[in-house]
């Protein structure tokens, strides 16, 4: 069992005239760490729940700490500047892509300042944002030839502008102007430095066609220059012209349509298209032959394209007054185009100066269709409640893991579970709040390497449900405690092929001052 101690504090300050000036800040204070992963156990004997001797060495304890604070400052009564900023240190066992267990620690910060002007030019926005992690994995080589430590140091810039203006009375608009810079310096994944320079544009209409219709709009624009520099892997015959020559521009849209039928029934109807661009390490991780294998190198490639998400949906809302409820239901239809795989889960292939490699590689489409059905609602007694159904169908159209051997971890159609149900029941009297929440979800397939590291098993995870209880207390109109209890039904669960999960105490304390 793991506890966990939560504390948080809220500052507000008001000077002068409540209506023009005012200061506001927070701040969290979260730590915990438990050792469950330097003993673990087995799950009702479940061989699921055990890992080889070197996938152990490479787990260590999880613990996380962060610290958060945000300030907001009404400079007039038209113009308001903020400010955030956070702190955190994180140690996290987990699965990687080759599909071997390991321990993933991360140290980063990020701060955030901007300004909001109302003017008669409409809402304008102006933001910068900048963060940073170092990262560090720690892992077991071939053969479990020992610990290996693979180190990253990423860096995000982001700039923002903004105008949200109302065009009669009817028709609202935003535009949106970004510049994002990405970064990832590693010695030991990439031999030297990838970064990326997006440029977006973005433009959101909303028009109130009549007082029951309503009809959305956004389309998005994004332009993407590639850079790298550092030493290539020679057996990938890749050239860092190539990389420093890439860029891709890609369209994002989403449409909507609401449609109030009466005032117990609503309609919607959305289409959108979304852009999923490679991340950093599929364009440029390396890795030597003699690490995960003893013959064939890993490596990204720079002519990767993005995957493509196609997704179109239909809801309908009934009122259901008499009980204080909403049932929702929905359907869904999505599509994957041009999935992108690691090096790990790639097919072999031969590089341009005839030496084998698993290359970062688009493997096809995956499609998925479902439904959803959800009732929540609320009685003026102070109980509360929801109940949701969700069912999904989906398909792969790759060439991975189509033969006798298992080749990567990219299987939509056998890892995600075809149904969930969630439920919940809460009562809030006084000064005291009480929250029951179950989930339930049918079995799915995870994968990792057998005990040798030579092979990617597939694992089949049994359904399973998990409760999590709630209690709270406002102590005074300020200050809050609750006690809240994760997965109390079982002290470990098996959700992953990795080892079980445990069952978690978490105290908590916030504060408004």
């Amino acid at each position: 069992m793991q506890l966990t101690i939560l504390a948080s504090a809220i500052w507000d300050q008001c000077d002068g005239d409540a209506r023009h000036d005012g200061l506001r800040s927070a701040a969290r204070l979260f730590a915990g760490c438990d050792d469950r992963d330097r003993n673990p156990r087995r799950a009702n004997d479940d061989p699921q729940g055990n890992l080889s001797a070197g996938d152990h060495q490479a787990r260590e304890a999880p613990f996380t700490g962060t610290f958060n604070t945000d300030g907001r400052w009404q400079v007039t009564p038209n113009v308001e500047v903020f400010a955030d900023g956070s702190i955190g240190d994180t140690r996290l066992p987990d699965q990687a892509p080759p599909g071997v267990f390991q321990t993933e620690t991360l140290a980063g910060t990020s701060l955030r300042a901007g300004v909001r002007a109302d003017t008669a030019l409409g809402l304008l926005g102006l933001s910068g944002y900048r963060s940073d992690a170092r990262v560090s994995l720690y892992d077991i080589g071939l053969a479990n030839q020992g610990p290996l430590t693979f180190g990253e140091y990423q860096t995000t810039y982001v700039f923002e502008a903004s105008d949200l203006m109302k065009l009669g009375t009817g028709h609202s608009a935003r535009l949106g102007l970004e510049f994002r810079r990405n970064a990832d310096d590693s010695g030991s994944l990439i031999l030297g430095r990838i970064s990326n320079d997006i440029y977006a544009a973005s433009l959101m209409w909303d028009w109130q066609m009549t007082p029951s219709l309503a009809l959305t709009n956004a389309v998005r624009v994004d332009h993407l220059l590639l850079h790298f520099a550092g030493t290539l892997l020679p057996t990938s015959g890749l050239t860092t012209a190539a990389y420093n020559a890439t860029t891709l521009t890609e369209p994002s849209f989403n449409s909507g349509l609401v449609w109030k039928l009466t005032d117990e029934d609503t309609l919607r109807l959305s289409l959108a298209r979304g852009v999923q661009l490679p991340t950093l390490l599929e364009y440029a991780l390396q890795v030597p032959a003699g690490l995960y294998n003893p013959f064939v190198s890993y490596a990204g490639r720079p002519d990767l394209a993005p995957s493509i998400v196609w997704n179109a949906e239909v809801d309908y809302d009934r009122g259901r007054p008499a009980i204080g409820s909403v049932l929702r239901t929905a359907l869904f239809a999505q599509r994957i185009d041009d999935i992108i795989s690691w090096p790990f889960g790639a097919l072999l292939s031969f590089s341009a100066v005839h030496a084998p490699v698993f290359f970062s590689d688009n493997v096809g489409y995956s499609t998925a269709a479902g439904m959803e059905l959800e009732l929540k609602g609320h009685a003026d007694s102070g109980f509360r409640w929801n109940a949701r159904y969700a069912l999904v169908s989906t398909t792969n159209h790759t060439p991975l893991g189509q033969g006798p051997v298992l080749t990567g971890t990219v299987d939509y159609a056998h890892s995600t579970p075809d149904h969930v149900l969630t439920g919940g029941i809460g009562y809030a009297r006084d000064n005291w709040e009480l929250d029951l929440r179950s989930r339930w979800q049918s079995s799915y397939l995870d994968f990792r390497l057998n005990p040798a590291r030579t092979a990617l098993n597939a694992v089949n995870i049994d359904n399973y449900i998990t409760m999590n209880a709630r209690i709270g207390y406002r102590v005074t109109d300020s200050l809050t405690v609750a006690l809240t209890a994760q997965q109390f039904n079982q002290s470990q669960l098996v959700e992953t092929a990795g080892p079980p999960v445990q069952r978690q105490i978490i105290l908590s304390m916030s504060a408004h001052l």
